[in-house]
């Protein structure tokens, strides 16, 4: 019987011809204390480019096999659902494409999940490295390119929502395929049309949360992560702040549905209308900044008018969903008998509205 004892390494990449080479170079100059099994898969999610014949001249540890397979679906949702089902091993770590893993990222990222048996899955700590001059705005909001220490301090994140950024993330196999195999299906798939939607890990992570599954997070385990000029423009930032606004709208309903499965706290029936000219409310709170967000570059850095973007992209979503948001919720309550929820309040019933 072969030993399913070790880690696989899952690189979600679509056109990425020009940073592939870089993340397998990092991965391919590993170091060990201790043998340890790993393997790496590479998930095409629906690549125009030749990124798959680039990575397949460029992998050259021998002693490490890499899989190669397909995800025709575009969304980094779908590709980390392919990894899971393609992987050999019982820990599995996802690294991006513009991630480059540290010299010991393998061995502290197997070495800390096989040490944690409530552990669903650990968070790492990310470096940014620029392709060119660092605005100075960035490190003000690093983190919400997945940049920085997560946490202060590591170990299990206690708080009920508290979550993880998937790039480097180490997950256990076992507490993901138990939700795939019951017809776990994303609502987020991070990339939709020219929106940056993010979030697809965190709506896998509440749901194993859901499942009695401890999140957990590692700063021992690092990873550089490669920021391209292009992501460093202010336009991209306040285009990021739109998704992260758009992504909220269906991660509050994933929370509502957790406070209930570990407090049985009442959930309410979404109602798009008021939800709507609550988030119109929060909006025009700042109508210097909305101006401001008119201006352009003269007013790079500022927060408040990253904000007024953040609650723009929450307010376009709402309005773009309009009814569908409460046929959502709807869906997402019938769907949660079918997994293995850690009950608290109500061991045998369905979620009710209250």
């Amino acid at each position: 019987m072969v030993s399913t004892t070790g880690l696989s390494v899952v690189i979600m990449t679509y056109d990425a011809s020009d940073l592939i080479i870089k993340t397998l170079a990092h991965l391919s100059h590993q170091e060990f204390s201790t043998p340890i099994n790993w393997e790496i898969v590479l998930v095409d999610n629906a690549s125009t480019d030749n990124t798959i014949q680039v990575a397949q001249e460029n992998w050259n540890n021998s002693n490490v096999p890499m899989k190669i397979v397909k995800e025709p679906r575009p969304g980094v949702a779908y590709a980390r659902k392919t990894g899971f089902k393609n992987c050999n091993y019982e820990f599995v770590s996802f690294i991006d494409q513009d991630n480059w893993a540290t010299p010991n990222y393998v061995e502290q990222a197997f070495l800390s999940i096989a040490s944690k048996p409530s552990a669903g899955a650990i968070g790492v700590s990310s470096k940014a490295v620029f392709e060119t001059e660092i605005p100075n705005w960035f490190k003000k909001y690093e983190n919400n390119y997945a940049v920085g220490q997560q946490y202060t301090k590591s170990g299990k994140i206690d708080k009920l929502d508290g979550l993880i950024w998937g790039a480097g993330s180490i997950f256990r196999k076992e507490a993901c395929m138990q939700l795939i195999n019951a017809g776990y299906e994303p609502i987020l798939s991070s990339r939709r049309g020219t929106k940056l939607l993010s979030g697809d890990e965190s709506e896998l992570l509440l749901l194993m949360k859901m499942c009695g599954w401890d999140i957990y997070y590692d700063d021992r385990i690092q990873i550089q992560h490669f920021m391209t000029e292009e992501r460093l423009s202010w336009q991209y930032y306040l285009k990021l702040k739109r998704g992260l606004g758009a992504t909220k709208v269906y991660l509050d309903l994933y929370r509502d549905l957790l406070a209930w499965v570990r407090g049985g706290t009442p959930i309410q029936k979404v109602n798009w209308v008021a939800l709507t000219r609550f988030t119109f409310t929060k909006l025009i709170k700042d109508p210097l900044a909305i101006i401001a967000s008119l201006a352009g570059k003269s007013f790079e850095g500022n927060y408040r008018v990253s904000m007024v973007h953040f609650y723009l992209g929450e307010l376009l979503e709402r309005i773009q969903l309009g009814k569908n948001l409460e046929i959502i919720q709807d869906n997402l309550m019938q769907q949660l008998p079918k997994y293995p929820l850690a009950w608290k309040k109500k061991p045998d019933g369905y979620p009710v509205y209250s």
